[in-house]
């Protein structure tokens, strides 16, 4: 009968796993907005389930076409709002698998148009690219410029002189050192925030100690366009 129990448990969490996943690929009302800013109604599909979408399709009546970001401006549903950008994107990986590391401190960057889903929208917006690895990159807009925000974990190779508890490095010249690989963090992130959010002194104390993750962030900027007057309410679409 604890057999059967089990079973039954097991086939009802399958099948609501599977009524989960399709309904994450299933058309939802929404709408994109043309390279003449025109907002077109109709239907979208996407998939974000994983990593942000290279393209979405858009469905009115029985006409189905693809879209991709140099087709569009922006696109969205009630789920999900993206806009297309043309950003400069690191391209080396640096994730919480230490297996994926280099030795490259600074970012590499590319030039790309992508999907970005809006995080916070207002006098700053905040936007999430997640790629192919899974890795969180976040940028910030304001309304001069789009810019990543920079974070790095990268490999450092260290001496016996250089292991010390401080965060001074020594070095030394001697080729017969033993050396041993330290994970290091590149923190530009914090000085970036720190300029950008300047005229609110307030909100900047919060920066010092902030995690590169993506909901401490958006926190962070959702308080800072709140307390500029300026956010963005999300808008359900039609």
């Amino acid at each position: 009968m604890k057999l059967k129990t089990t079973t039954l448990i097991f086939l009802m969490v399958l099948i609501y796993g599977m009524n989960s996943s399709f309904a994450q690929f299933s058309y939802n009302p929404g709408y994109y907005v043309d390279l003449n800013k025109d907002t077109i109604r109709g239907e979208v599909l996407f998939n974000n389930l994983t990593r942000s979408p290279k393209q979405m399709k858009f469905r009115q009546g029985d006409q189905v076409k693809v879209l991709t970001p140099v087709d569009v401006l922006a696109f969205g549903s009630e789920k999900a709002k993206y806009d297309s950008k043309e950003v400069l994107i690191d391209t080396i990986m640096s994730g919480d698998n230490v297996d994926d590391l280099t030795t490259k401190r600074n970012p590499v960057f590319v030039s790309k148009r992508l999907f970005l889903r809006a995080c916070s929208e207002g006098k700053l917006n905040l936007y999430l690219y997640k790629g192919d690895h899974q890795r969180d990159h976040l940028f910030v807009e304001n309304k001069d410029t789009i810019m990543e925000l920079v974070y790095r974990r990268y490999f450092e190779e260290m001496n016996k002189l250089d292991m010390v508890k401080t965060q001074i490095i020594v070095r030394s010249t001697s080729p017969l050192q033993h050396k041993r690989k330290f994970v290091k963090e590149n923190k530009l992130y914090i000085g970036q925030l720190t300029i950008l959010m300047a005229d609110q002194p307030a909100i900047v104390q919060r920066v010092r100690g902030l995690k590169y993750r993506r909901q401490d962030i958006t926190k962070l900027v959702d308080s800072y366009n709140h307390k500029g007057g300026s956010t963005k309410k999300k808008k359900k679409k039609k």
